[in-house]
């Protein structure tokens, strides 16, 4: 009798455990499909999670639940892409590269590792996923380098040029915080789709000017790299922005928002929120280097969006 009651509740624990595997199935569905790889359900969920973490630690206002999602979807395909480009490339990150890693960060915050761990897990992630997350950012930036540095070239003249140019500004060593709301163009884009986005661009700045918070529409609705941060591109000295932006931000004041300003790319709105002042001055050495990551900026931005252009997306579910 013993061993007859052992099966049957052998036989209820199986079908148990089956019906809640199909019911993880169901839940965990493909939602999108990038290439030879999917993005699910339970993804999205998760960066959705963390995106409304990100902007709440930054203080800015959640947008509404579905240009967040599509925001997060865009950054998800983005990606995997980039992760299944680091794979084709044998892109291998060691343990003792991302031990260093996670110590320097933790340095940089004046923590000692077991404060960072700490740290990390109070926030709701697990210390084995951010080591991950590291780990898979440090590959993506090997992957960006490998890809963009060997045709990133700043002249002599490039940096003789800029000195010239910004003698005669009052601060021209000062750092600029600033916010960015981008609006793409294709590679090779018609007037008629010119005019599209310059409108779509100009609505925006309509919003914003009627009293919509800049971050949150950033958060809703750019498409640069930093929109899930609000559009924060942080603190910038002149030598680092795009001309366009510089020539803006001379005469700019804090709070103000000028644009839409096009760009080769696309069209930007920008917000200047302060200004920080520095006696240092800028060898022609230092320049170089600002020039550099301003151009190293701008061809990831358009090497991601060719990536994006390139590759096979389809949306199963209900995107």
């Amino acid at each position: 009798m013993k061993k007859i009651i052992t099966k049957i509740s052998m036989f209820f624990c199986l079908v148990f455990m089956a019906n809640c595997c199909l019911a993880a199935q169901l839940i965990d569905k493909v939602e999108i499909i990038v290439n030879s790889n999917v993005i699910t359900s339970s993804q999205i969920a998760t960066a959705m999670t963390q995106a409304k973490q990100q902007l709440a630690s930054s203080h800015t206002p959640l947008p509404n639940e579905k240009a967040l999602r599509k925001q997060v979807i865009n950054n998800l395909i983005d990606q995997e892409i980039q992760r299944q480009m680091v794979a084709r490339a044998g892109i291998k990150i060691s343990d003792s590269q991302l031990n260093q890693a996670v110590l320097n960060i933790a340095k940089q915050n004046h923590m000692s590792l077991a404060q960072l761990k700490q740290a990390v897990e109070t926030s709701g992630t697990s210390y084995a996923k951010y080591r991950k997350n590291i780990k898979e950012q440090m590959a993506f930036t090997q992957l960006q380098q490998q890809e963009l540095v060997k045709n990133i070239n700043v002249t002599d003249r490039e940096v003789d040029e800029f000195i010239r140019n910004y003698k005669n500004v009052p601060q021209p060593n000062a750092e600029y915080h600033m916010e960015d709301i981008f609006v793409p163009l294709t590679d090779t884009p018609s007037p008629k789709e010119i005019a599209a986005a310059k409108q779509r661009a100009e609505k925006l700045l309509k919003q914003i000017q009627a009293g919509t918070n800049f971050r949150q529409l950033a958060a809703a609705q750019s498409s640069g790299s930093n929109a899930l941060k609000g559009g924060d591109l942080g603190w910038k000295k002149l030598a680092e922005m795009p001309t366009i932006f510089a020539d803006s931000l001379k005469t700019m004041k804090p709070g103000q928002v000028v644009g839409p300003i096009q760009a080769p790319n696309g069209f930007h709105l920008i917000k200047l929120t302060g200004i920080r002042n520095s006696n240092q001055k800028l060898t022609k050495n230092q320049v170089q280097q600002l020039i550099f990551r301003r151009k190293y900026g701008e061809a990831l931005q358009t090497w991601m969006q060719k990536l994006r252009a390139g590759a096979y997306v389809q949306y199963v579910g209900n995107e």
